[in-house]
């Protein structure tokens, strides 16, 4: 059973790992993956879990960072970014709804820099070349449901939860943008198109939120009408194939 001082054991060895391999090479990139496996559960654990101990919070929001920082700090992730969508949806959703009653107390900051940090490293993930954790994560649909949850979650003051629904639109512009010409899921876009539709009713008058939901909604329905396109030529090009061959 995993606890919070593996939890720091791990936090230590890759914090040491950062400081020694402080290049991109090869041998830090094989580091690298032996951190995450001893890492990414214990967070899941942690966030899942219901228990208000804050220094286990705290221990999990440093190993998180610490994560985090990793992504971002090496430029060839891309070969082990494909590790995130087994995690960071899951991280995303359990912050959110780990205790219901709790949040509605507004007594769970935790939560609150749970679903931020997360936000932010799907943000850089997102910008760095890792095509095929973007393709996994939009394929299983859980970075989908996850962020449309992050957007529409409420949480902390007014003003961060303004931020962290800033982030989630852009998030979804870059990822929706990022779809164009590439074969991703087309069930991904009327899910987001859902998630949208709900948040504009919630929203209700606030034209800064509208503007970007109306924003993302048109990158979706341009998305949509290529993939017509692109589905109506490759049958196009069937059918003339069939054609020669008889």
């Amino acid at each position: 059973t995993h606890s919070v001082n593996d939890l720091q054991s791990a936090v230590l060895h890759a914090q040491w790992t950062v400081s020694y391999y402080n290049d991109s090479t090869k041998e830090y990139i094989h580091h690298e993956h032996n951190i995450l496996p001893h890492v990414t559960p214990l967070l899941k654990k942690l966030t899942n879990n219901k228990s208000n101990n804050q220094s286990d919070r705290q221990v999990a929001l440093e190993a998180l960072n610490l994560v985090w920082s990793i992504f971002i700090d090496v430029q060839s992730c891309a070969q082990s970014a494909v590790a995130v969508p087994s995690f960071i949806p899951s991280l995303v959703t359990a912050s959110i709804y780990r205790d219901q009653g709790y949040r509605m107390k507004r007594e769970c900051k935790h939560a609150d820099d749970i679903r931020i940090m997360s936000l932010l490293c799907i943000f850089h993930i997102i910008r760095v070349d890792a095509p095929s954790a973007l393709k996994v994560m939009l394929n299983d649909g859980q970075y989908v449901n996850a962020l449309i949850r992050s957007v529409g979650a409420a949480g902390g003051s007014e003003e961060e939860n303004r931020n962290v629904k800033f982030q989630g639109f852009e998030n979804m512009n870059i990822i929706v943008s990022q779809m164009h010409g590439e074969e991703y899921p087309q069930q991904t876009l009327p899910v987001l198109l859902k998630g949208i539709q709900e948040l504009l009713i919630e929203e209700g008058a606030d034209e800064e939120f509208n503007a970007c939901l109306f924003h993302t909604v048109d990158e979706i329905l341009i998305q949509q009408d290529a993939y017509q396109v692109i589905k109506a030529l490759l049958n196009s090009y069937q059918d003339d194939t069939n054609g020669n061959q008889q």
